[in-house]
């Protein structure tokens, strides 16, 4: 583990994306220190711990640990046979994978993928699929339903499950900043943002970035916001 502090980030800062990362985020008022775990940094430098995508980060190390721990490990990576465009995602997942893409193959590889996005099919193979070896591009930031599909006993479409196949029965809860979201000021409320197919997040960009200025600022949010600011700038 690499440990760095908030003064030592910079945007030309390299990393080395096989090792795991700590960043120490210090109040200057009260010297607290706060431990943000990371992996593969180089993506998620500078996200606010109180933000969307610090939890989806933390969902994707329960669901890992809970995928060491399963008896049966069916869904590998390179295995695409459930992998089709016929499935949702939230808006916090969709900036993950929006931020991964854009910073390890920048703007033309987006607009490449929107374009491709436009003309698939919902029964086609996921865009983000290589068809010639079933890899897929988006494997580190993979959505949430993809790493809980063959490991929780909500899987039951897969061809190579069968009766005999042991799955975890207690799947994670992960709705919670994904789908729905709560203000410190109403935790009693909860805030929905529908899921939508990833080809129609996708399909939506303009030149290979978000096409509106509330999308945009959505999307800075999610990284460098709290959940607060998010759903404020959400419902504006």
């Amino acid at each position: 583990m690499t440990t760095f502090t908030g003064d030592q980030i910079s945007n030309d800062l390299q990393f080395d994306l096989n090792k795991n990362y700590e960043l120490i985020i210090i109040d200057p008022e009260t010297d607290a220190k706060t431990r943000v775990r990371i992996k593969k940094v180089g993506y998620f430098v500078n996200i606010n711990p109180e933000s969307i995508i610090h939890t989806l980060i933390n969902y994707y190390d329960t669901i890992e640990n809970d995928n060491k721990h399963s008896p049966n490990i069916t869904c590998h990576k390179g295995c695409s046979d459930c992998c089709s465009n016929d499935f949702e995602i939230s808006i916090t997942e969709y900036f993950m994978i929006l931020n991964y893409l854009g910073i390890r193959y920048g703007q033309d590889y987006l607009e490449q993928c929107s374009k491709k996005a436009i003309a698939s099919h919902s029964a086609s193979n996921c865009i983000f699929i290589d068809c010639t070896n079933g890899s897929c591009s988006i494997y580190e930031v993979r959505p949430l339903v993809c790493r809980k599909y063959g490991l929780y006993d909500c899987s039951i479409n897969c061809k190579k499950l069968d009766e005999e196949s042991e799955l975890l029965f207690n799947a994670v809860s992960t709705d919670e900043n994904t789908l729905f979201f709560r203000h410190s000021s109403l935790p009693e409320k909860k805030f929905a943002c529908p899921p939508k197919r990833i080809v129609h997040w996708f399909g939506n960009l303009k030149d290979g970035k978000l096409a509106s200025e509330k999308m945009k600022k959505l999307f800075y949010e999610s990284f460098n916001g709290s959940s607060d600011t998010f759903i404020e700038t959400l419902f504006i």
